[in-house]
C-alpha cells in the first residue's frame, strides 16, 4: 500500500536519491536499500522511469560498469541532485517519519485491518439487520480499545497525528 503511495506522489524519486546520496548504486541496490526503508521492494518497473526522470534532471548521472563479467549501470547523485535533497529536506524528514509510522502499524497488523475493511464494506450490503448490530457493537468495542491505547500515548507524551497511509 505504502508503495502505491510513494509512487503515485513521486516520493519514490526523492527516496532513490537519498539512497544514492549514501553511495553509489546498481539498480538492483537501490531496489534493496529502498525495501529496507520502505518494508517492501519497489517493482523495477516503478524504479527504472524514476531513475529516467532523476536523470534527465541532471539529478543523477549514470556510467556503465562491469562487476562479476556483467555490464550494468551505476547510479550516484549529482552536485544538483544533493542541492536538491538539501532543498526538501523538511519533505524527506516528513516523509521518513510517515514510513516509519507505517511500517510500525503493518508490524501490528495493520494490513491485515485493511483487509477486514475492505471484507466488510464488500459484504455491507448483504448483512442481515442483526448481522449489521453485531458488527456494529464489535466496531464500537474495537474503538473503544484502540481508543484507550491511544489515549496512554498521548498521555505519556507521545506525538500524534498525521497521515501515514
Amino acid at each position: 500500500m505504502i508503495r502505491r503511495c510513494l509512487e503515485k506522489r513521486g516520493m519514490l524519486k526523492l527516496l532513490i536519491l537519498q539512497s544514492l546520496a549514501e553511495r553509489p548504486l546498481h539498480v538492483y541496490g537501490i531496489i534493496k536499500s529502498l525495501e529496507r526503508v520502505i518494508g517492501a521492494a519497489p517493482s523495477a518497473g516503478a524504479v527504472y522511469p524514476a531513475l529516467k526522470s532523476l536523470e534527465r534532471a541532471g539529478l543523477v548521472a549514470a556510467e556503465e560498469s562491469a562487476e562479476s563479467g556483467r555490464r550494468a549501470r551505476l547510479y550516484k547523485v549529482t552536485q544538483l541532485g544533493l542541492k536538491h535533497l538539501q532543498e526538501r529536506e523538511k519533505e524527506l524528514k516528513e516523509l521518513n517519519r510517515m514510513i516509519t509510522c507505517w511500517n510500525s502499524f503493518r508490524q501490528m497488523g495493520g494490513e491485515r485491518l485493511f483487509r477486514l475493511i475492505r471484507e466488510v464494506i464488500a459484504v455491507a450490503p448483504k448483512l442481515s439487520e442483526d448481522q449489521r448490530e453485531r458488527l456494529r457493537g464489535a466496531i464500537l468495542d474495537f474503538e473503544i480499545r484502540v481508543l484507550s491505547i491511544v489515549k496512554e500515548v498521548k498521555g505519556a507524551g507521545g506525538q500524534l497525528g498525521g497521515d501515514a497511509t
